[in-house]
């Protein structure tokens, strides 16, 4: 209901929800219906509101039946307009002491100036003026008084007759009639320490016991403990002590609602620089969206958005649109948000939505596992990009007539007779998707009076980038990679794992994985990016990033740009290679020699410089002084003893 001009109008949803027809308001509103008056909402021209003085008596029944008698409620919007407390009684209660000589509290000296402006209207307001409200008469206008009474806990009585009597009485006493007798009333003092926490307890409880049932319980409870019995205003009196509404709260809510309302909160500043903390989390995405399946259509679907922002601006990093929030969603969003800027976040703050899953990604990811820090369990108020989530809607996702509202408590809801009128114009699928995608590119991109007319993104590349992280390979494959579950043995080939129904090659030309050929491996792979893998010897033992094997071609008239270069450093580590085992072969035939073992060897001199030498005649390129002490066979091996060697025979000399 809304109140413009005096006149009181309906909504059309209130008048759907009270039985009427939308296709009767309709019918009513393209005919022009003589007892019907439609007008646009002046904050909301997509709304539509009905005159309730020229609807038919039935349908006048009809919207009292649901909402109680209009004309209260028009009453109850003018009253606020005309509720004013005389600078006399105000003076009044600043003037006015307790019985232990004090003044009154400051909470309550409000609340009696407030319950001062109620009389002073009741008891000024005649039917003349009530009239002029557009009420019928002066009692219409005191029901409504009492509503309001009752509603927002003024400290007046609630019915009819007591209020006209407290009316009377203050036009003869004065403002002071409305406070309270009980102040300095010595029969608080009866109830005990323990009486006191009796109550509480009661009170606080997770059922939530009304009032009436705390005093019940606790004088049932006082015949027991011999405590003198309280009155609900006594028990009301003493729960409201200060400091004692937070521990009701604590019982009689939860710890979130406790948390929204007392908790200290922390004021915190903005990273100084882009990359220091990047937050997630994920919501149902306000665009509506239509499905056909199976010929059944629906027109209330919604699309889940994941977001990575950093906390340096807002700016948004990534983000990945699906079905629900799942565990999949958050990391293709954290992924997207590393790819689409190669840059890896120093921290790490999400929702604690999956974080027992994704915890040990995430602490990969970020500088440390340390810096990885979920929001706190239940507190609503550490969820880091809620607020984020409610600025786009505003910003950008209204401007699609699929807008949905942000929440059912949210202020400017869309009018939902408008959107049901315009579902068969909803987007499909694949439109609601770009809509999505285009509300975060408009987000980054927008100009910001804040910051002169440039955009998040703009100030967020104009950042110090000096300390960013990179979003390397390695970190790439370790936080997002998937396991291959099958092994693979490193041949001089390199590694063949099938991939995604596909083989690939992959070869690192470096020693060390060179020298573990013949070793299993199992391989890491990202499947948006085969261009290299994680090969992980089992237990961990190795690790590498190996990139694809480069493939060169036969004719040189295919050759490429680089293709030469990278057949020269394939051929230069190969002869790397035969060189490094050679040496290594030396070296260990000099170290053998020295300490005498090689005298166990049948061999003669030359035998095996012979033999090393018919090996492609790569060691003749070899003179270094190690390998010439290592062919040398020594001249005073004692023929005798080779041949005296129990093993030896004429069937196994090698010459």
């Amino acid at each position: 209901m809304k109140l413009i001009n005096n006149i009181l109008y309906i909504e059309w949803s209130e008048m759907a929800a009270a039985g009427i027809s939308e296709n009767t308001m309709r019918s009513a509103k393209q005919n022009q219906s003589a007892s019907w008056s439609f007008i646009s909402d002046p904050r909301d021209k997509r709304k539509v509101l009905i005159e309730f003085n020229a609807l038919k008596p039935e349908y006048k029944k009809a919207v009292e039946a649901k909402y109680g008698n209009p004309l209260s409620y028009q009453a109850a919007q003018l009253i606020d307009t005309y509720l004013v407390t005389p600078s006399a009684d105000a003076e009044a209660m600043a003037k006015y002491k307790l019985a232990d000589g004090t003044s009154l509290p400051i909470e309550h000296r409000a609340k009696y100036e407030m319950a001062c402006a109620y009389l002073h209207l009741l008891s000024t307001t005649t039917c003349k003026s009530a009239k002029a409200m557009g009420l019928p008469d002066l009692a219409t206008f005191t029901h409504a008084v009492i509503q309001l009474i009752e509603a927002r806990g003024i400290a007046l009585p609630a019915s009819y007759s007591k209020l006209k009597a407290k009316v009377r009485e203050y036009q003869k006493q004065g403002a002071t009639c409305v406070v309270s007798k009980r102040f300095c009333n010595k029969n608080r003092e009866k109830i005990s320490e323990q009486g006191l926490a009796y109550i509480k307890e009661l009170f606080g409880y997770g059922n939530g016991f009304s009032l009436e049932r705390v005093t019940m319980e606790y004088n049932l409870h006082a015949t027991t403990q011999q405590w003198q019995p309280l009155t609900a205003s006594a028990v009301r009196y003493n729960l409201m002590k200060t400091g004692l509404l937070q521990e009701h709260s604590l019982g009689r809510e939860n710890e979130g609602k406790w948390r929204d309302k007392f908790d200290i909160s922390v004021s915190r500043m903005r990273p100084s620089r882009p990359g220091m903390l990047w937050v997630g989390d994920g919501t149902p995405f306000e665009l509506y969206y239509q499905t056909n399946i199976d010929g059944k259509r629906n027109y209330w679907c919604r699309k889940y958005v994941y977001a990575v922002i950093d906390a340096y601006n807002d700016c948004v990093m990534g983000f990945a649109i699906g079905e629900t929030e799942d565990t999949d969603l958050a990391k293709r969003a954290w992924y997207n948000a590393c790819i689409n800027t190669m840059v890896a976040p120093d921290q790490i703050k999400t929702d604690n939505f999956g974080s027992k899953e994704l915890r040990s990604s995430y602490s990969a990811l970020a500088k440390t596992p340390a810096h990885f820090t979920p929001a706190s369990v239940g507190n609503a108020r550490d969820k880091v990009v809620e607020q984020f989530f409610a600025k786009i809607f505003e910003a950008c996702a209204k401007d699609y007539l699929s807008y949905a509202g942000s929440n059912i408590t949210a202020k400017n809801q869309p009018n939902r007779d408008l959107l049901n009128s315009l579902k068969s114009e909803f987007p499909t699928e694949e439109q609601v998707i770009e809509q999505i995608v285009d509300c975060m590119a408009k987000w980054n991109t927008m100009p910001r009076k804040k910051l002169n007319g440039e955009s998040l993104l703009q100030q967020w590349q104009q950042g110090n980038h000096t300390q960013l992280r990179s979003f390397s390979d390695d970190l790439r494959l370790e936080v997002f990679g998937k396991l291959h579950s099958d092994t693979n043995r490193l041949t001089k080939e390199g590694l063949r794992p099938t991939l995604q129904g596909v083989t690939y090659e992959y070869l690192l030309l470096t020693d060390a994985f060179a020298d573990t050929i013949g070793m299993e491996y199992q391989v890491v792979y990202d499947p948006f990016d085969l261009s290299c893998i994680m090969a992980v010897a089992k237990g961990g033992r190795y690790k590498f990033i190996v990139p694809q094997k480069t493939t060169i071609p036969m004719a040189m008239g295919d050759f490429k740009t680089g293709d030469r270069e990278k057949l020269n450093n394939l051929l230069d580590f190969k002869k790397h290679r035969k060189q490094l085992v050679v040496q290594r072969k030396a070296t260990n035939r000099q170290l053998a020699d020295a300490e005498g073992l090689m005298r166990l060897f049948p061999v003669i001199k030359g035998t095996n410089k012979n033999v090393i030498n018919e090996s492609e005649g790569a060691y003749k390129q070899l003179s270094t002084e190690a390998f010439a002490e290592a062919v040398v066979i020594e001249e005073q091996l004692p023929l005798q003893k080779l041949q005296q060697s129990h093993w030896y025979d004429d069937d196994n000399d090698i010459d």
